[in-house]
């Protein structure tokens, strides 16, 4: 586990019309024992505990097509991860982000039938920090709907 200790100072102009404010009310007291012109300091000390340090690259595991969409699903091991962000390339094109997710699979909607398109992930931890892509995983969304085992139409398992 590591500490990130962050101590902050803002420095104000201050005059008699200045209201600072603790927890939504007004600190009046304090704005009157200032004077005017004079420039206020507030510090602010906090910490923040991360687990394992910036956050590890998503595996995908699967990507799958159906008609005018195609899902990923991916594998993450730290604590650390908030959320992830999801990249897509369409052929020739350049890595545009997508969307982001909490959930460790993505089924992409926008996609067109007959166009192949590149996917990457990536993980933000808690204070935004970005980890690394995920490898690449091309995938072509298709017209063709599909009957599962079970008798469910469905666009992707």
């Amino acid at each position: 586990m590591r500490i990130h200790n962050y101590l902050y100072q803002l420095n104000f102009p201050l005059d008699p019309n200045t209201e600072i404010h603790h927890s939504g009310r007004p600190l009046k007291a304090f704005r009157r024992s200032l004077l005017n012109g004079f420039f206020g300091l507030i510090f602010c000390f906090f910490s923040i505990a991360t687990v394992n340090g910036n956050p590890g690259k998503p595996v995908i595991s699967s990507g799958k097509s159906g008609p005018h969409r195609t899902k990923i699903t991916w594998t993450q091991n730290l604590d650390s991860t908030f959320y992830f962000q999801i990249f897509r390339k369409k052929s020739g094109g350049s890595f545009q982000l997508l969307d982001s997710t909490t959930q460790l699979n993505y089924i992409d909607t926008l996609a067109t039938a007959g166009f192949e398109y590149d996917y990457i992930i990536r993980a933000v931890d808690t204070l935004g920090v970005l980890g690394s892509f995920s490898d690449t995983i091309k995938l072509v969304p298709n017209r063709i709907w599909w009957v599962d085992t079970g008798g469910n139409n469905q666009s992707l398992g």
